[in-house]
């Protein structure tokens, strides 16, 4: 979709080559198309076969970032007249979303066996305030806008090995308001860039010790916190 794409440049794409840059050669290639829905890109689409699908087979990572058109696509002025029916619809169609995102997911292994898909969750426009979150925030019952990105990061499948970048969980801990960090309402200005970069390194595992080579108020060290488990 587009956030990849619009915004203050680098954009994250970029951002996160410089990052893994320090590990190994980077060959980024950003094939992102604005406006485009998650059935854009489905396996047997235009965008898939003719954009997605050459550069599969030497690929070691696929970023995803769709799902967010879908879903103002399917918003218009009736909405707001049935604002029941139409929040109960945007979670069904939240589950749409997941079910192609899978759909990619199984066709990109098929090609690739050994690559490692992420999908990035939007971050949680429902703590904005620019225009129109404040506004439809006013029209919509508290909490409408977080719980429905909640339900997507749930029925993300963590069982079939898709790495899911959390910019939802990320965007709740930011120290600054998430307005700080929007190129407008739905795209990322310079801070935001290096936040999506930094949480899809992460992401892959990822640790920064030491100054950074981006701009964009980095944070660092990152993701140097040990983390523990046990089975039996």
């Amino acid at each position: 979709d587009s956030v990849p794409v619009v915004g203050d440049a680098p954009m994250f794409p970029d951002r996160l080559a410089t990052l893994i840059g320090d590990l190994a050669d980077v060959d980024s290639r950003n094939i992102a198309v604005g406006g485009t829905l998650s059935t854009d890109w489905v396996p047997g689409s235009s965008y898939f076969e003719n954009r997605l699908r050459p550069n599969i087979a030497d690929a070691d990572v696929i970023v995803i970032s769709v799902g967010g058109n879908d879903i103002t696509s399917s918003l218009d002025a009736n909405a707001l007249q049935n604002i029941d029916k139409a929040i109960e619809d945007t979670y069904a169609l939240v589950a749409d979303i997941v079910e192609n995102i899978r759909d990619m997911a199984k066709e990109i292994r098929s090609v690739n066996p050994d690559v490692d898909i992420v999908y990035c969750l939007y971050v949680d426009y429902g703590t904005a305030s620019i225009y129109p979150w404040g506004i439809a925030s006013a029209f919509l019952p508290e909490g409408t806008i977080t719980n429905i990105l909640l339900s997507a990061r749930d029925q993300v499948p963590s069982d079939e090995n898709i790495i899911l970048a959390d910019l939802f969980g990320a965007s709740q801990k930011l120290d600054e308001p998430l307005d700080d960090y929007l190129y407008d309402a739905l795209h990322f200005n310079d801070k935001g860039q290096t936040m999506y970069a930094q949480e899809i390194f992460v992401s892959l595992g990822g640790v920064l010790i030491g100054d950074s080579p981006l701009g964009g108020s980095p944070r660092t060290p990152l993701n140097t916190r040990p983390s523990y488990s046990y089975s039996k």
